[in-house]
């Protein structure tokens, strides 16, 4: 069994987090496995904010800014 740093790879769109070898005895162990998906390179707003919350946050935006967008046009007669 090898548990090592893991890393995202690009070319398989995978990470390994454990490798057990084909004949492995791993009866005797119990365990439990968390991730935390990260967004790395970004602005300081959203900096250790949850992934999931911020993407839904933007595109609460993006639909708020559509909606906006559209009722202008329908009160100035571009749409009808």
């Amino acid at each position: 069994m090898t548990v090592g740093p893991s890393k995202w790879n690009r070319d398989k769109n995978e990470i390994v987090f454990l490798a057990i070898r084909p004949g492995s005895e791993i009866a005797g162990y119990d365990a439990n496995v968390s991730y935390t998906v990260a967004l790395d390179d970004i602005d300081e707003i959203i900096e250790g904010q949850h992934p999931v919350a911020v993407l839904n946050a933007m595109a609460g935006e993006v639909e708020r800014i559509l909606m906006a967008t559209e009722a202008e046009c329908r009160r100035i007669g571009l749409i009808t």
